[in-house]
């Protein structure tokens, strides 16, 4: 029989202030030096209401997850490397998927949509009580060119 784990909230609130700020799950129970089994087992038991405070930081990453695609559709804008677009692309679309999916499972009407035609522009809704959608978070890619006189 497995001893018990003791719950540390100082120790939950730093794994959640890593995952709000980017981080995986599994790095953070790691970094604060906690099995990520046993936290995994207190948000599926919303243990002390850790499920509630858990989706929240996991809604902060898909944001910063979400930039973090913006970001890296602009370092692509203008190359000729077609490796290097599509590399791109492919991480992308595996964010933009992986957001997708975890909006769906936290609150489950939640839709992310990217436009790739002319600049990128990512836009996350998120409904409202009366079933309609509000935009929560839309980005737009940097202008290829930019001034760069050195007047």
């Amino acid at each position: 029989m497995a001893r018990p784990s003791i719950y540390d909230p100082a120790k939950v609130q730093r794994v959640l202030d890593l995952v709000a700020n980017g981080s995986s799950v599994d790095a953070a129970c790691k970094k604060v030096r906690l099995r990520p089994g046993t936290f995994g087992s207190w948000v599926s038991r919303d243990y002390h209401g850790l499920a509630d405070r858990f989706f929240a930081a996991m809604r902060c990453k898909i944001l910063i997850e979400v930039d973090r695609t913006i970001d890296l559709s602009d370092s692509v804008l203008g190359s000729t490397n077609t490796a290097e677009v599509f590399a791109a692309k492919n991480s992308c679309d595996t964010r933009r998927w992986i957001a997708a999916r975890l909006l769906r499972e936290y609150q489950s009407t939640e839709h992310v949509t990217v436009d790739h035609k002319h600049r990128t522009t990512v836009t996350i809704f998120l409904p409202r009580k009366n079933g309609t959608a509000a935009p929560l978070l839309e980005g737009e890619a940097r202008p290829l060119l930019e001034d760069q006189s050195d007047d």
